[in-house]
C-alpha cells in the first residue's frame, strides 16, 4: 500500500474515518471569520492578506495541528511541497466521501499539468448537485460552488488527521 492511508479497506474502496464534528466546526468557522481578506502571494495575515496555502494553513491549525508552510515557494510550485504537507497531516478521501472542512488539491489544467496540484481550498458545504468551496484566489478569500471548469481541474481530497 502507498503511503496514502485510511482506516479500512472496503472492496476496492478506502473508507476514511469522519472528521470528529468539533474540529470541522472550528475549521469551518475560522475559514468564515477570513472571508473578504484580499490575495497576496505568501501572505498570512487575516483581514489584511493570504494566499491559498497560508490560508489552509490557518485552518489546519484551527484544527489542532502545529503546521507552518515554508515562505520560500513560487507562484507555480510543482506541487510536491503541497501533497508532501498534506500527508504529514491529512489522509487521502475519494472524492465520493468527501465533506465538509476537508481540503481539495486542485491542478492548474491550463498548464497541461493534470498531475501537480496549485491551488488549496477547504469544502464549506455539501449540497444536493453541487459542492461550495471557500479559498483564497486572486478575488480574496470567497466561498462559491465547484462548477464543471472547477471540478475537472480536482487532483485530491484530504481530511485532516486527528491531532
Amino acid at each position: 500500500m502507498s503511503t496514502i492511508l485510511a482506516q479500512r479497506i472496503v472492496g476496492d474502496e478506502y473508507i476514511v474515518p469522519p472528521l470528529d464534528p468539533l474540529v470541522a466546526a472550528r475549521m469551518l468557522a475560522e475559514a468564515d471569520s477570513w472571508l473578504g481578506t484580499r490575495f497576496v502571494h505568501q501572505g498570512k495575515v487575516k483581514g489584511l492578506g493570504v494566499d491559498c496555502a497560508q490560508f489552509i494553513a490557518a485552518l489546519v491549525r484551527a484544527g489542532g495541528h502545529n503546521i507552518q508552510i515554508s515562505e520560500n515557494y513560487g507562484r507555480q510550485e510543482d506541487g510536491r511541497i503541497m501533497i508532501r504537507t498534506l500527508l504529514e497531516h491529512g489522509d487521502y478521501v475519494p472524492e465520493s466521501q468527501m465533506s465538509p472542512a476537508d481540503m481539495i488539491a486542485f491542478c492548474d489544467e491550463a498548464q497541461r499539468e493534470k498531475d501537480k496540484p496549485r491551488h488549496l481550498a477547504l469544502i464549506r458545504e455539501l449540497a444536493p448537485h453541487t459542492t461550495f468551496i471557500i479559498h483564497a484566489s486572486e478575488h480574496g478569500v470567497r466561498r462559491h460552488r465547484i462548477n464543471m471548469w472547477w471540478r475537472g481541474r480536482i487532483h485530491s481530497v484530504w481530511r485532516l488527521r486527528p491531532a
